[in-house]
């Protein structure tokens, strides 16, 4: 769990952002023998174009083949209902 942790998004720009998550994962295990050595190999994984990565993933999604096929119509809305999300997510996944 702790092998790879990928900062994506812009708030994770801030300064020192990779640091501090790193830190903080080392205060909340640091009494738990089990997970120490699994931090001490953890990698945080901050690439320069994080802030536009969730945009770049989106994008790539949107241009497969299959993803038209998760569309939810106005008329499926409609049915549905916008407080039955939870069921409309069953058409995507």
């Amino acid at each position: 769990m702790y092998s790879n942790i990928v900062l994506s998004g812009g708030t994770t720009m801030m300064s020192g952002m990779a640091s501090r998550i790193y830190n903080d994962l080392g205060n909340q295990i640091e009494n738990r023998d089990k997970d120490l050595d699994l931090y001490r190999n953890c990698q945080i994984i901050a690439e320069g174009n994080r802030n536009i990565a969730p945009w770049i993933g989106g994008s790539m999604v949107s241009s497969m083949s299959s993803f038209s096929q998760t569309f939810i119509t106005r008329e499926e809305f409609g049915d549905i209902g916008e407080n039955k999300f939870p069921n409309m997510f069953q058409k995507i996944f």
